[in-house]
């Protein structure tokens, strides 16, 4: 293992776009660290809805397009729906990865800014080093985005009717998952 700093981000990006704040969140780490890992937040079971509308894919291409040159590493990280469980669970992946070379730098740091994950990680015995960067931009949350988004209206474009029928296939699927699972009496 090299000498130097690995950056861990951990965030749901539910945005149609970056935010001013998390680029320059994703920037700073990047310019205190050799290499960043960005944990994407995804529901458990990939439902998509009006607080999680976007699936991991989207929002990974969405980061990777804004950083095509950066050494980042972008996971997925599932919800558990249990926050102390929770950083455990992120405190072993993180451990996997050093293991397996993933993370390849002695000194880790856990990133955050307004509002992250970082006090919730403290509190619940996070084991690792965090560090809160001042945030950057005018601090519009992702649920006002995601709400400005719709009260935008319908856009009259290829992109937007495509998206529309993608996430109701989805939604489709995702009922259909369910449906089989409670035949089969495998739901809870």
């Amino acid at each position: 293992m090299k000498i130097g700093i690995t950056g861990v981000i951990v965030g749901r990006f539910q945005v149609p776009e970056l935010t001013r704040g998390h680029r320059g969140l994703i920037n700073e780490a990047l310019g205190l660290s050799n290499e960043v890992i960005i944990f994407i937040g995804d529901t458990k079971d990939g439902r998509l809805d009006s607080h999680d509308p976007l699936p991991y894919q989207s929002r990974r291409e969405m980061i990777k397009s804004a950083f095509p040159d950066k050494p980042l590493k972008i996971v997925r990280l599932e919800d558990i729906g249990n926050f102390p469980l929770w950083v455990k669970e992120l405190d072993n992946t993180i451990d996997l990865f050093t293991k397996t070379e993933i993370i390849n730098y002695s000194e880790i740091i856990l990133f955050g800014s307004r509002d992250s994950f970082i006090s919730g990680y403290k509190a619940n015995s996070g084991k690792y080093k965090t560090r809160e960067i001042k945030e950057i931009g005018n601090g519009v949350s992702g649920t006002k985005s995601r709400h400005d988004c719709y009260e935008s209206g319908i856009v009259d474009s290829l992109d937007f009717r495509k998206g529309i029928i993608w996430a109701l296939y989805e939604k489709d699927k995702y009922q259909e998952k369910l449906d089989n699972e409670e035949l089969d009496g495998t739901r809870d």
